[in-house]
């Protein structure tokens, strides 16, 4: 499905982007987070608002992401096309599968390609339909192939039937009915799970957690040096464990991790100074005392140099 081809109306909105400092990732009922991991890109997003659901496709592009939802709101996100490049909370999306969340729960995902997904959120929250649940953390929940075909195609036929007569939609209350069919085709889509299935929800919810502590840690001590052993030792793990987990949630070390985070921040900096930044005391400020080294990475991470960034910011 071309996102561009969806005809706006009262109730459809389309976005299209062509530099991700552009990008604003337009989920109204979530606290969204994301680092991206390529150069350049050209997003797309449409949004169909619905009564009691609002229904989001995206195409994506590779990054880092963290979200939250609020409070009774419930999530249901699906990938709209295969193979899927990107591990959901731990779980690599290599079989057909849900992701399902309650309000105040929170994901974390590492998109490794061009993503096209597509996310409803349903508010107020949908309880007693015998979802998956978890207090803290979306579910990735497995499916039947059907069950997740035909969820997909739900999905494709109400944007297009939105995008040619989203009048008539409004006028007549059927808006109503289409969100009935998706709580329906979702309902129809959940299979139970094998004992694999639980093991590997577990060990994900495991890392998750450590994960959540590490950043929180590293968002107290941004400008200051972070050094492994004690870090463990902070959050009540091993060295290993530690790693595991960040190669489980994040797909890098902890050491590259906190590198992209950093030279993104000073991105930011620059871009927000109106060419009025000082290239130096912005990486300093951010823990990179090797200045050489840093415009190297900076090189390597955006395509340019951070006087060109400054550059591009006056």
């Amino acid at each position: 499905m071309q996102l561009s081809s969806l005809t706006p109306s009262p109730i459809l909105q389309t976005f299209r982007y062509s530099d991700l400092d552009e990008f604003r990732q337009a989920y109204r009922n979530m606290d969204v987070h994301f680092t991206p991991t390529c150069r350049t890109a050209a997003p797309e997003q449409a949004i169909l608002s619905l009564p009691g659901c609002d229904i989001y496709l995206l195409k994506t592009f590779p990054r880092i992401l963290d979200a939250g939802l609020r409070e009774d709101h419930t999530y249901v996100g699906l990938t709209m096309q295969d193979p899927a490049p990107l591990r959901f909370n731990g779980i690599m999306k290599d079989r057909p599968g849900l992701s399902i969340g309650h309000g105040g729960a929170g994901y974390k995902v590492i998109e490794e390609g061009d993503s096209f997904i597509a996310t409803i959120i349903f508010h107020p929250e949908v309880r007693r339909r015998g979802w998956p649940s978890k207090e803290r953390m979306f579910c990735a929940c497995a499916v039947t192939e059907a069950g997740e075909r035909s969820l997909r195609c739900l999905i494709a036929q109400i944007f297009r039937l939105a995008a040619s007569t989203s009048t008539d939609l409004i006028a007549t209350g059927a808006a109503e009915g289409l969100k009935e069919s998706l709580l329906a085709a979702i309902d129809t889509a959940i299979a139970d799970q094998d004992a694999l299935e639980k093991f590997r929800i577990s060990t994900a919810k495991r890392y998750f957690d450590i994960v959540q502590k590490i950043e929180a840690t590293i968002n107290e001590r941004f400008d200051s040096p972070i050094y492994s052993d004690a870090l463990a030792t902070e959050i009540g793990t091993s060295v290993r464990t530690m790693h595991n987990a960040m190669q489980h949630i994040r797909g890098m070390s902890l050491h590259r991790y906190l590198r992209m985070k950093r030279l993104w921040s000073v991105r930011k900096q620059l871009l927000s100074g109106g060419g009025q930044a000082r290239i130096g005391a912005c990486a300093l400020a951010n823990g990179f005392w090797h200045l050489g080294e840093f415009s190297q990475f900076y090189l390597s991470q955006f395509g340019e140099t951070p006087s060109q960034t400054v550059a591009r910011a006056r």
